[in-house]
């Protein structure tokens, strides 16, 4: 059993690592604004951390994120969901918009839903291109969120706590995980929420030597 468990941390670490890699090395990643769920916490709080939105970043309506070189989070009760809305800029992006749901599934019972990320964009081209997403995370606190819905893409069905969910826009990067059993060791989900954040500045530090 204990050898199961130090497996499990592992192999957890290493998705975490892998996924801040994938996020912050794309196109553009040093100038990506990015965000990342957290919902692994084992006192019922989801975490979201934001860096890099030139416009604004809030969550439940805390405004906590303006501006570059300017990582923060915010923490909130998983039993209420979260509201989020970002702006940031896409020079050269071409415009578009639309919606996209992501379920999380239960590991034992991938008919049930854990949680459910939700998040619309409208993306606006040039270098003064006002770009926004806005959405909300929910999660299951004790119950299930219900059966999956019949039709779904399964594009957007992941079992939860597998690995980080990665998701992206043009000059934007996110990522969201859900509860795992067992519940890893305090300190390791800060090695993807501390590399999402800081890894861009040391990018752009790394680019203004050269």
């Amino acid at each position: 059993m204990k050898a199961h468990l130090q497996n499990r941390i592992r192999q957890l670490a290493t998705s975490w690592v892998v996924a801040a890699g994938l996020l912050l090395t794309g196109p553009g990643a040093a100038m990506a604004a990015s965000i990342f769920f957290d919902d692994t916490a084992a006192n019922e709080k989801v975490t979201v951390s934001a860096n890099d939105f030139e416009g604004s970043f809030a969550a439940n309506g805390i405004f906590f994120q303006g501006g570059l070189n300017n990582p923060q989070s915010v923490t909130s009760p998983e039993a209420q969901p979260i509201t989020f809305f970002g702006t940031w800029l896409t020079p050269g992006a071409a415009q578009q918009s639309g919606t996209r749901t992501i379920y999380l599934v239960e590991a034992s019972a991938p008919n049930l839903v854990s949680d459910i990320f939700t998040y619309n964009w409208s993306i606006s081209p040039g270098p003064n291109g006002g770009s926004q997403i806005d959405g909300s995370f929910r999660s299951d606190v004790r119950d299930n969120l219900g059966t999956l819905p019949v039709g779904i893409d399964p594009s957007n069905v992941f079992v939860e706590g597998i690995r980080p969910v990665l998701f992206s826009l043009p000059f934007l990067s996110g990522a969201l995980i859900s509860d795992v059993e067992p519940v890893p060791v305090p300190g390791s989900l800060g090695l993807l929420a501390l590399g999402l954040i800081w890894a861009p500045l040391l990018r752009r530090a790394g680019a203004g030597k050269d």
